[in-house]
């Protein structure tokens, strides 16, 4: 089971990027052809600067769960862990409407939906113009070029980042929004149907750490800056 990465306070540095595997092609007219030899994965290199103790004793413990690479890790980029329009915006408001709950002991009615975009699913993949729809959005819901999504498809967490700017219609839809990198129409994988879930806020890639990049200081009194590399798996069976 993938684990989250844990959530302490500190001064971080994150670089998110496709790794891409690419070779160029010169032709003696001058023109070069690029080739891609294998579909990108993502690659993440993190720091985080820990004042104390405590927090370090966390990430510590984290590590040593995650066993070298042999346990994965849910890796997102920290400097978009919304989509950019809801930077700042309340993620547990709450509106009222119909939808019986109680608070206290008091009966109360509140939105089902905690998250300012709505409840987000993705309902088509179209492989060969690179693009995804979505359904479930808050209706006029934004999505921002450059703003990461991602789902489960029972054997991957899928992340893309969105290339061009995207407004929901009244019904809460985004039809066709172009995505990038790499995606699979049709992965063979049994039971994975659309419409799925989509994670947006901290959308990830699941990861495995890079056992030789990991720093972590030894004293234990005054915390320090613990960092290290990890790239996305790809399970194909």
């Amino acid at each position: 089971m993938a684990k989250e990465m844990p959530n302490v306070c500190g001064a971080w540095n994150c670089e998110f990027e496709p790794i891409r595997n690419e070779v160029a092609n010169p032709r003696l007219s001058g023109d070069v052809d690029a080739f891609e030899l294998s579909a990108p994965r993502w690659g993440m290199a993190f720091s985080v600067k820990l004042s104390s103790n405590a927090d370090l004793q966390t990430y510590r413990a984290w590590i040593l769960s995650l066993r070298g690479g042999q346990v994965t890790l849910l890796g997102w980029d920290r400097k978009h862990p919304v989509p950019r329009s809801y930077m700042g915006v309340s993620l547990t408001n709450r509106t009222m409407d119909s939808t019986a709950g109680t608070m206290d002991g008091t009966s109360i009615t509140m939105d089902a939906v905690g998250l300012p975009w709505g409840d987000v699913t993705v309902t088509a993949i179209d492989a060969t113009n690179r693009t995804i729809s979505l359904a479930g959005f808050t209706a006029g819901g934004v999505l921002k070029a450059g703003d990461p999504v991602s789902w489960y498809n029972g054997r991957n967490w899928v992340l893309v980042k969105t290339t061009e700017d995207a407004t929901a219609s009244g019904a809460g839809a985004i039809t066709a929004v172009p995505v990038e990198p790499y995606l699979s129409a049709h992965p063979t994988i049994s039971g994975y149907n659309l419409p799925v879930a989509a994670r947006l806020r901290y959308a990830c890639a699941e990861m495995r750490i890079d056992p030789s990049s990991i720093q972590i200081p030894s004293d234990y009194v005054k915390g320090g800056t613990v960092s290290f590399n990890a790239y996305q798996i790809v399970r194909r069976s």
